[in-house]
């Protein structure tokens, strides 16, 4: 990962999405229909989501994979969702038309969420991010279900999409690539 430019103009936005939010933050590259985590920030509570830089996970199971795939043409998504999806907890969304319809979802908003089908305990908030080619990378906001409390879904949802307009105003006036 050493010299990978999207690695390095993600770090500061890693680092100010982890201090906006307190929570652990996760970057990852699409590998097809897979994702390998290439960075991330530790939250600061004891309590919080581990993840490993160079963990592969299914694109169609994480928020950030998700938010990923819904940067790509329809017909592609519905190649790389699997008819079959094996479940990685007891919440996992396992129907194709159903991950279809989140993907769909996350194209509408800008983001999706999803809650305790990657990891029991954790809802993770994720992004597409707008660096590279479309549907490669993505952002991700992962917190214990027990610390959402008081308005703090909301805010996180609005940080990461007020960071991915603000990347993609960024790259659309300096042509990013």
């Amino acid at each position: 990962l050493t010299g990978d430019s999207v690695l390095s103009r993600a770090n500061p936005v890693m680092d100010e999405l982890a201090a906006a939010t307190e929570e652990t933050v996760n970057l990852a590259r699409r590998d097809g229909d897979h994702v390998i985590y290439t960075g991330k920030r530790e939250s600061v509570h004891p309590l919080r989501m581990h993840l490993a830089v160079g963990r592969r996970l299914p694109a169609y199971s994480t928020a950030l994979g998700r938010a990923v795939l819904a940067e790509l043409p329809a017909d592609e998504r519905a190649r790389l969702v699997p008819d079959e999806i094996a479940p990685l907890t007891a919440k996992t969304t396992t129907g194709k038309d159903e991950v279809l319809a989140i993907i769909d979802a996350a194209e509408r908003d800008g983001y999706t969420v999803e809650s305790e089908e990657s990891c029991m305990g954790v809802r993770c908030f994720g992004v597409s991010l707008p660096f590279g080619l479309p549907g490669s990378d993505g952002l991700s906001v992962a917190a214990p279900i027990s610390r959402l409390t008081g308005g703090r879904e909301d805010n996180i949802i609005e940080t990461l999409l007020s960071i991915k307009a603000r990347l993609s105003t960024v790259r659309e006036h300096s042509a990013i690539r």
